[in-house]
Parts: structure tokens; sequence; C-alpha cells
């Protein structure tokens, strides 16, 4: 299987010495479930598929940037997602790629009133899909973001939620599949970001992220449930 991965954020370069850009952290992830082929997509640059079927399936990166905002490659981004949309191709999106997706296809996103959601965050599963197995009822992951979806698409199904991020997890038909966290960070990698955005995080929120970052998540069960997804 080839994937497609929209690159949208360049770690740092000492973090990436450490831990390894987003590809190569997608592919650390997936690879005890899947043997697949990487093309990486600098979608910052305009570097973006041109036709459906130049890769099986495709995944948008996290970004330090908001769908939002003013930025001359988010159109061409949309304009990307709705054709992979349109043939209906295997696409996740991951925290920004969750809230692109959302805003691409009819949703709305914004800055959220609850503020930073970082460290290991939960949410309730409200509904499942075929490829969601094996089973959760509640789902642990790390999280680094501000914004949040306010409005899903209206062909979005709902698939996890909080009090916090009311709009955490969903899926669009058998093609779709977006959540707002990030299954490829590892504690260490969380915890490095941590230390970095300190005087940007509340001090209570900073500690309390700094404390169960390293707690036990499932970013495992996810990984089979991406392998799942991408198979079916």
């Amino acid at each position: 299987m080839k994937i497609g991965l929209l690159n949208l954020y360049e770690v740092d370069t000492d973090l990436r010495d450490a831990h390894g850009n987003y590809a190569s952290m997608f592919a650390r992830l997936l690879a005890p479930e899947i043997t697949c082929e990487w093309q990486v997509y600098e979608a910052r640059e305009g570097d973006l598929p041109q036709n459906a079927d130049e890769c099986d399936a495709y995944l948008i990166t996290g970004s330090r940037c908001g769908v939002y905002e003013n930025w001359e490659w988010i159109p061409p981004l949309f304009d990307c997602i709705k054709m992979l949309n349109n043939a209906q191709k295997k696409l996740v999106g991951i925290c920004f790629g969750h809230q692109a997706v959302a805003q691409a296809l009819g949703g709305e996103v914004q800055k959220s009133d609850n503020g930073w959601g970082v460290g290991r965050h939960q949410w309730e599963i409200t509904n499942t899909t075929p490829w969601m197995q094996p089973p959760l009822t509640k789902l642990n992951m790390l999280v680094s973001h501000q914004d949040q979806i306010i409005t899903l698409p209206p062909q979005a199904q709902l698939l996890a939620s909080s009090s916090f991020c009311q709009y955490a997890m969903y899926a669009i038909g058998n093609h779709i599949f977006c959540v707002q966290g990030h299954p490829e960070f590892t504690p260490e990698f969380m915890l490095a970001l941590l230390q970095r955005r300190e005087d940007t995080i509340p001090a209570d929120v900073w500690r309390e992220a700094m404390e169960n970052s390293t707690m036990p998540n499932d970013n495992v069960v996810f990984a089979q449930w991406l392998a799942n997804f991408f198979a079916q």
C-alpha cells in the first residue's frame, strides 16, 4: 500500500534528531500493523497530489497554523481534500488535518474557549465503525491544540467526544477517518514539546499535562484501527 502523507509541520531540528519527523513518526506507529510505502507531499509549498490515484490512501498531519487563517497554501489544500472526498479515497486527518477536512467539507473550526488541550486526554466512544477493532469504550491519546471543530460536516458521523472536545473523532462514509489527537506522538516527544511551550500554556494546564503525558495511552489500538481502515 502506498500512503501519501500531506505534511504541514516541520519538527524543530533538535527534536527531529531525537524523535524523528512526522513521516517517520507515522511510519513507526504503523510499522507493526501494515506494510506500506510513504510518499511525502510538502503541502505548505504547494506540493499536493494532482490525481487521487497517485497513492492508495492519504494522511494529513498536524500544523502550527489554524485552518481559518489566511495562508496561501490552505485553499489548494481544501481543494485537494474535496478531490479526495469526491473520489472516495481513503483519507485520515490528524489534529490540523482533522480540522482541515471538516472545514473543507462544510464544517467549522475556531479557536476554542476551552483553551489549550495538551497532554493525555480521554474521550468517550460515542459510535463505532467496522474498522474500530479491537473495540474500546474510551480512547486515551496525546493532544496538542487550541483550535477545535465547532460544527461537523453534514455527512460526518461523530465517533468520540469529551466535555473538553466535543468533536474529537469522526468518520465520513467508509473513506474518511479523523481524530483531534496525535497517535504518532510518543510520551517523550510530548514532554519535549511541553517543555518548549511552558511560557505559552497556562501553568496549571502545563503541570497537569507534564504529569499525565507518561500515563498509558491507546496508540497501539489506534494503529490497529488505522490499519483496519486502510485495509477494508
